[in-house]
């Protein structure tokens, strides 16, 4: 799962939490969380949002490290 926003706001947990109750013998690799770093007062600073937000290389890493793995 990826959210936009730290792990703080727990709604990825959430959806991990409900999948692992509802489909945990069907995983076949464990699930993760790519969240968003916690940068209080980013605002409008792309640099800092860039730097704050899951960008493509890592949730792609992500993928790929869960592509890799046998529960």
């Amino acid at each position: 799962f990826c959210q936009r926003r730290h792990r703080s706001h727990q709604f990825g947990e959430h959806l991990i939490r409900r999948t692992v109750d509802e489909h945990f013998y069907e995983l076949e690799a464990r699930p993760r969380l790519v969240a968003g770093e916690f940068l209080p007062g980013v605002g409008l600073a792309d640099a800092l949002e860039m730097a704050s937000v899951p960008q493509l290389d890592g949730i792609l890493s992500a993928i790929r490290q869960v592509a890799h793995e046998r529960a």
